[in-house]
């Protein structure tokens, strides 16, 4: 987030004169012609400007850290303000029970994605806590974060528990085994720490009949 020397947002600003400045700005950015393409690829808002991440990226890096702001920015509509609202929200701040009902209420896979990487991955407590109970949809926003500590080598507190309930759910039901788990483990089994964790668990399928998917994870991988 900005420093008060950078911001063009003085620190006397209220949200919601924050707010209206925003809309301004993203407006003046409309791209049309991408938020078409969007709507017609399924990537679908209420209100969508065509904005790219790196200009919004942009433009919270010029917002204040305030809490306050960013859950304005994410009850809005337009999609641009409330990725926002993601990128701006004091990751220090988060908690479980706020993380497990944003993995449960963003509608589309762009925001639970942001949420995943740009959020819950900088709360090392928070991600600690693999949600053991939850849905795979849930569980998939964990693995997700975990990939991206493990990308930044930040602390892995809870990958062993993560490891352990994913491994045991998809040798149980392989049918769940989706493109995040699999870009998941491959990027356990290129860190050398936790490579060893799922070795024994990568063997065991090999054994399994020579079509399942399962095996044919553990043959990619193995090979590497």
């Amino acid at each position: 987030m900005a420093t008060s020397n950078s911001s063009p947002y003085a620190p006397s600003l209220t949200d919601e004169e924050i707010m209206a400045s925003l809309r301004a700005r993203v407006r003046s950015r409309m791209d049309g012609a991408t938020a078409a393409a969007m709507r017609a690829s399924g990537v679908d808002y209420a209100y969508n400007f065509g904005l790219s991440i790196p200009q919004l990226r942009d433009l919270a890096s010029e917002l204040p850290s305030r809490l306050s702001l960013a859950q304005k920015l994410l009850s809005a509509q337009l999609r641009e303000m409330r990725i926002l609202g993601l990128l701006s929200f004091p990751p220090e701040t988060l908690t479980y029970s706020q993380a497990i009902s944003f993995a449960k209420s963003l509608e589309t896979e762009e925001l639970l994605s942001l949420f995943s990487t740009h959020l819950l991955a900088k709360n090392e407590n928070v991600v600690a806590c693999f949600p053991q109970g939850e849905s795979l949809r849930v569980q998939r926003v964990w693995l997700n974060a975990h990939s991206r500590r493990l990308l930044q080598n930040l602390p892995t507190s809870g990958l062993a528990q993560a490891i352990e309930t994913t491994l045991e759910r998809l040798s149980a039901q392989p049918e769940t085994l989706s493109i995040t788990e699999m870009d998941w483990l491959e990027r356990l089994y290129n860190n050398e720490e936790w490579a060893k964790q799922i070795s024994l668990v990568l063997r065991s399928w090999m054994q399994l009949p020579e079509e399942h998917p399962l095996r044919n994870v553990a043959s990619d991988l193995l090979s590497l």
